[in-house]
């Protein structure tokens, strides 16, 4: 349910030329979308993640990365805790302002 102030500007814009709308719309999204992220960022578990990478940019990291450790790599790819970082990434790809993510190799990049 919208709040009158809300209802009317949607109304609005509903007069609008189509690119007009379109443009808006994009805005809106564009804001949603930081909202999200600033919502996903202030979590203190991404601020202690963050706070983390901030040390190891400044001082070099913590310990040895093992890349060539295949079972390491898989467990860290498997972690569910990405999955939804992974998932908003690729929504908000899918959206726009990039280029859609192609679905098969057969589309042209």
């Amino acid at each position: 349910m919208l709040n009158e102030k809300l209802q009317a500007a949607i109304n609005e814009a509903a007069t609008l030329s189509p690119e007009a709308q379109e443009a808006l719309a994009a805005q809106i999204e564009a804001w949603l979308a930081d909202a999200r992220w600033d919502a996903l960022l202030e979590t203190p578990e991404s601020q202690a993640f963050l706070d983390e990478l901030i040390e190891e940019a400044r001082n070099g990291p913590t310990a040895p990365c093992e890349w060539d450790d295949e079972a390491e790599w898989d467990a860290l790819i498997e972690d569910p805790r990405g999955d939804a970082f992974v998932a908003e990434l690729f929504e908000q790809a899918q959206r726009g302002p990039f280029r859609p993510f192609p679905i098969s190799r057969a589309e042209p990049l």
